[in-house]
C-alpha cells in the first residue's frame, strides 16, 4: 500500500502544472462594468434631421494596466434593423473585457426600411454612411484615450454579418473616414475581424497598408453568401494584406451558439498577434 501511495505522489508531482490563465487569450476578470449610451457623434437620419449616434463601453473591473487595447464591436441586421445590444453583440464585448481589452459596442444610422445587399443601388449609399460611423467610434476611442485608459495604437473592428462587412470597409477605407464625429482624429485600425461578413463583387477596396483580416463564414450560409468573405480575402492577398478565412463547412449564418468557442478563440489568438500584445 505504501508503494502504491508512492507512486502515486511521484506521478502526481512528474504531471505538468495547468497552464495558468493568460491575459488577451483568456477570461482572466470575472466582472465587466458597461457605460450606456455614450454619445460618440452625430449625422443626418433617414429623415434628413440631426440622429445622435451612440457606444456602450465594456470596462474589464479591477484592471490597473495604463493602456489597453481596443476592439469595436458593430452588429449586424441587413442595413435596416439591429442594435448594439444584440444579444451576440453583447456576448462578443463581453468576452472581449473579461479577456482585458476594452470593448466598444455601437449603434450606427438605419437607414434603409429592408434589408438589402451591399452592392444594391439603394444600399451602397447607406452602408458607407454605417462606415462612416463605426469610424467616427473608432475616432471617439482616441480622442478619450487618457480618460478611459486607452491604448489608441491597438484599437481593432469587428462584426456580424452587416457588421462584418462594415468592419472590412473600415479596415480598407481609412482614407474615407466621413464626417459622423470627432475630426481630428485618425480612423485606422491594426485589424478587422468578420463573421459571416465580407465584401462581393471582387472585393471591394482593398490596398496596400489596409488593415489585416480575419474571416469567419460557414458554407451553407443563406444569409450573406460564403462567396463574400472568399472575394474579400482574395482581394486582400491581391493587395499583399495578411488575410485568413476560417471556412466553417456546412455552417449557417454566424450561428453564434454553435461556433462561439471557435469564434472567441481564434479571435483573440488573431488579436494577440496582430495587435503585438
Amino acid at each position: 500500500m505504501r508503494a502504491l501511495t508512492t507512486v502515486l505522489l511521484l506521478a502526481a508531482l512528474a504531471a505538468p502544472a495547468a497552464a495558468a490563465p493568460t491575459r488577451f487569450l483568456d477570461e482572466v476578470f470575472a466582472h465587466v462594468k458597461v457605460d450606456r449610451a455614450l454619445q460618440y457623434g452625430e449625422a443626418p437620419g433617414r429623415d434628413g434631421a440631426p440622429e445622435k449616434l451612440v457606444l456602450d463601453l465594456y470596462r474589464p473591473l479591477g484592471d490597473h494596466r495604463a493602456r489597453r487595447p481596443v476592439m469595436v464591436w458593430v452588429h449586424g441586421g441587413g442595413f435596416s434593423s439591429g442594435h448594439r445590444d444584440h444579444r451576440t453583440l453583447r456576448r462578443l464585448a463581453l468576452g472581449s473585457a473579461r479577456r482585458g481589452f476594452v470593448a466598444v459596442s455601437v449603434d450606427y444610422r438605419i437607414l434603409v426600411t429592408h434589408g438589402c445587399a451591399v452592392l444594391d443601388d439603394d444600399c451602397q449609399a447607406a452602408a458607407i454612411s454605417d462606415q462612416h460611423d463605426v469610424q467616427a467610434a473608432i475616432r471617439w476611442v482616441r480622442r478619450h484615450a487618457a480618460l478611459y485608459r486607452l491604448d489608441p495604437t491597438r484599437v481593432a473592428v469587428g462584426g456580424t454579418s452587416v457588421g462584418g462587412v462594415l468592419s472590412y470597409m473600415v479596415g480598407t477605407r481609412a482614407d474615407d473616414p466621413g464626417d459622423s464625429g470627432n475630426p481630428g482624429f485618425s480612423s485606422a485600425v491594426r485589424c478587422f475581424v468578420s463573421i459571416s461578413g465580407g465584401y462581393p463583387g471582387g472585393g471591394g477596396f482593398a490596398n496596400t497598408g489596409d488593415a489585416p483580416g480575419l474571416l469567419f463564414h460557414g458554407t451553407a450560409d443563406d444569409v450573406v453568401p460564403y462567396s463574400w468573405s472568399v472575394d474579400a480575402v482574395r482581394a486582400l492577398h491581391r493587395a499583399g494584406v495578411p488575410a485568413k478565412l476560417e471556412t466553417i463547412p456546412r455552417g449557417r449564418h454566424v450561428a453564434y451558439e454553435a461556433y462561439h468557442d471557435r469564434y472567441d478563440r481564434d479571435t483573440a489568438r488573431f488579436l494577440v498577434r496582430r495587435m503585438g500584445l
